[in-house]
């Protein structure tokens, strides 16, 4: 695939035909295209802060400006052609959606459909281009299917990211934990992305209620995301991000909003979610770790295992029911304890900010950078290509290539 600047992922959001060829009509705006849009985006409370005239806009009392109307379509990240289509449009799903909410699917909002549509770009330009540099097929990508048996799975997983068995217990904290684990994949050849904004775009933040992460497949360049808003703990965030690895393992791309204790709405998160558990807590090692301390009282004991295991206290809990060392009625009272309080949220995702080089390998992934830098010193790409892929301006761009230093 050449690159083309065209490919910019705000260009990407599914439009149909019919929206692309309309120009602004002299008639009126459709109130049902405007809700359609708020309903999209999915936060009618801070649409309102940003236009006070909202309402009135939805009951047809008054109706947008040319220019209100495209500072809403930025806002809500709507194609400006939208609103002059005769009915709301029906958006295909980019990848499968496995999120529920109290039993029910939820809706894909608009900041999600332009993320995923954002890392799908970068996927296809970096998958062609190791194919076109020679790199080798993943091959544990697709390896197993959901029926695989979970220990087998972790097993594989701790040998091709070259991690032994207890290794959380070796790292000192759960920031190092995730730092291990994200660059033991990426070294693998996998992208890990880390981010609570959409792009570089601090006015689009990702909220937690939504979605814990998403895993995109691929033979060459397999992605996967992970949501540090403000309130995700770095426990949350490892527990994710083995579960998304586990997505690659049994080859299938999916959005997941991961929940501990509570049943998962399809097999392939039930899944992934014991494989995640069997990678973290190897099944000899936490049995023994759990008879050293069977005597102190239950919620000192899952405190300090979750200490040692680097993961929350809910996984401590669903870890040990799921290999029968609790009593069941013991644990969903204790589950239920820790949903109903803040405890489990008591290690705070720093807020994005500080030294910019970090933040961008971050948002980016280490060897999605650095590929685009190859092919920038290759003159495979023009400088305006990678600052439209890294989503970044040549001052931006000029930074990170005085900063960057080969892995």
């Amino acid at each position: 695939m050449s690159y083309s600047g065209e490919q910019k992922y705000e260009q990407r959001a599914f439009l149909p035909d019919e929206a692309r060829a309309v120009s602004p009509p002299s008639g009126t705006v459709s109130p049902a295209l405007l809700q359609w849009a708020v309903e999209r985006f999915g936060n009618r409370a801070e649409l309102e802060r940003r236009f006070p005239k909202l309402s009135r806009w939805l009951d047809g009392a008054e109706l947008p400006t040319v220019r209100q109307l495209e500072a809403f379509a930025r806002a809500t990240l709507t194609p400006f052609g939208y609103f002059f289509l005769p009915e709301p449009p029906r958006e295909e799903i980019a990848i499968p959606d496995f999120r529920v909410r109290s039993g029910k699917p939820l809706r894909l909002t608009a900041k999600m459909q332009a993320l995923i549509g954002m890392l799908q770009i970068r996927q296809e330009w970096l998958s062609e281009y190791r194919q076109r540099s020679g790199r080798p097929r993943l091959e544990f990508i697709g390896k197993f299917d959901a029926t695989v048996a979970p220990q087998k799975a972790a097993r594989d997983m701790r040998a091709v990211l070259r991690l032994p068995d207890d290794w959380p217990r070796a790292s000192s904290t759960r920031a190092d934990a995730l730092a291990t684990l994200a660059n033991q994949a990426e070294a693998a050849g996998v992208v890990v992305v880390f981010n609570s904004v959409l792009g570089n775009n601090t006015h689009q933040r990702l909220r937690e209620e939504d979605f814990s992460g998403f895993a995109l497949v691929d033979q060459y360049a397999p992605f996967i995301f992970i949501n540090t808003g403000r309130e995700r703990a770095k426990a949350a965030q490892i527990f994710t991000l083995a579960h998304e690895l586990a997505h690659l393992w049994l080859g299938q791309s999916g959005i997941s909003r991961v929940t501990l204790g509570q049943e998962a709405g399809q097999e392939i998160e039930r899944a992934c979610n014991r494989i995640a558990a069997a990678f973290l807590m190897p099944e000899a090692l936490f049995r023994a770790a759990w008879q050293e301390l069977h005597q102190e009282p239950l919620q000192e004991m899952t405190y300090r295992l979750s200490e040692q295991w680097k993961v929350s206290r809910a996984a401590i809990v669903v870890r040990a029911l799921e290999l029968n060392l609790l009593d069941r009625v013991q644990g969903d009272t204790l589950l239920e304890e820790l949903r109903s309080s803040y405890e489990e949220r008591e290690e705070k995702a720093a807020h994005a900010g500080g030294d910019f080089y970090r933040m961008q390998m971050r948002r980016l992934g280490r060897p999605f950078v650095e590929a685009v830098i190859e092919a920038l010193e290759e003159e495979e790409l023009s400088y305006r290509e990678a600052e439209e892929l890294l989503d970044v301006r040549a001052k931006a761009l000029t930074r990170l290539l005085d900063r960057f230093t080969p892995s």
